[in-house]
């Protein structure tokens, strides 16, 4: 596992703040993209891992940076996929 955790690293944590800002400013398609891959990785599992898994924060090539585990502010894209999407 490479540790680089919060240098320039990928994560959920927090992106509702970016993907809303896109929604906000007319970036729809570019907004799409990002919450269908945020959305396709919560439906895989391949968001999160346990304490420790390091699965919190990825490398752009997907390799686990993290050390942690779960952390609750990466659910925050929730509200934005059922705003989008709608509820199951």
């Amino acid at each position: 596992m490479r540790r680089s955790f919060e240098n320039g690293g990928a994560t959920h944590a927090q992106a509702h703040y970016f993907v809303n800002a896109l929604y906000r400013v007319g970036m729809t398609n570019e907004a799409d993209r990002v919450l269908q891959g945020l959305s396709s990785s919560l439906a895989s599992g391949a968001a999160f891992g346990g304490c420790g898994t390091g699965m919190e924060w990825r490398s752009w090539d997907g390799l686990p940076t993290g050390y942690e585990g779960i952390l609750t502010d990466q659910f925050g894209v929730l509200a934005l996929i059922v705003d989008r999407y709608g509820s199951p």
